[in-house]
């Protein structure tokens, strides 16, 4: 059994991804093919890389991870990163440790990273 202060913590833990879920226009969204394919693929520990890194780059109010059955996409684990005003674009083969990278370069800095896109 845990302790109050156990799931006190685990509920102050929960809460930042609670957080994530928000959407509105001005939000950035990634969307992880969370179908069968990109789960057996990898996509939940890819999702849970790019949650772990938005929380620690203080991004949580601005970005938003959706998981989504994207159909047959090949490439899985597919991510979709819509940032206001600009292209959709579709990661695929995406890591987990591919997170920080996306994260900072396209989301915080505004450049699609060529390497790994759909070709």
């Amino acid at each position: 059994m845990k302790t109050p202060a156990d799931l006190a913590a685990i509920r102050v833990a929960k809460k930042h991804l609670v957080a994530m879920r928000h959407d509105n226009e001005d939000s950035t969204k990634l969307i992880v093919g969370m179908g069968t394919a990109g789960i057996s693929a990898g996509a939940r520990p890819v999702m849970n890389a790019l949650m772990a890194e938005i929380l620690n780059q203080d991004l949580s109010e601005h970005v938003v991870v959706y998981p989504s059955d994207l159909g047959d996409v090949p490439g899985a684990p597919v991510l979709v990163v819509q940032v206001p005003g600009e292209a959709k674009v579709t990661y695929v083969n995406v890591k987990p440790e591919y997170a920080a990278r996306i994260i900072s370069e396209h989301v915080v800095g505004k450049k699609v990273i060529d390497e790994f896109l759909q070709k």
